[in-house]
């Protein structure tokens, strides 16, 4: 009897997951190579993007606002700095962080690392970090 090969990595998701990888990494040297704005928010104009639109025309942070400057911040150890900025940003970096080898080994032995369910990971990952990043939003707005 052979074994059941079919929750193994097909090649095309191999290559996604290295790709993956590759857009995490260049995410955490894009942190290290930006300054963090002082204000808390900001940083991504340093890319030549736009400021944030809602902030821009209604005052109003976007949940997003100040993500790009907490990377920052949290690669530079600067955790106070980093929740001020944006309380979900030190959490995402170091989930961003640690995928990093988890998608590499995956992608290099072509066997799920340390799981036979990763979507199932990635699913409720997703929903944490979307509606922590809604309460948190909220919570600013109020507070």
């Amino acid at each position: 009897m052979s074994a059941d090969h079919s929750d193994l990595p097909k090649p095309w998701v191999r290559l996604l997951l290295t790709g993956l990888a590759l857009c995490f990494s260049g995410i955490i040297a894009l942190s290290a190579w930006l300054t963090p704005d002082p204000r808390g928010f900001g940083t991504h104009q340093q890319l030549g993007l736009p400021p944030c639109f809602l902030r821009e025309y209604t005052g109003v942070s976007c949940p997003h606002c100040g993500m790009t400057t907490s990377f920052s911040q949290t690669i530079r150890g600067d955790f106070d700095q980093a929740w001020s900025a944006n309380p979900l940003g030190a959490p995402l970096f170091l989930a961003v962080s640690a995928a990093i080898p988890w998608l590499l080994v995956t992608a290099a032995t072509g066997h799920w690392f340390l799981t036979n369910r990763p979507f199932r990971i990635i699913v409720w990952t997703a929903i944490l970090f979307g509606g922590g990043t809604v309460l948190m939003w909220i919570i600013r707005l109020l507070f």
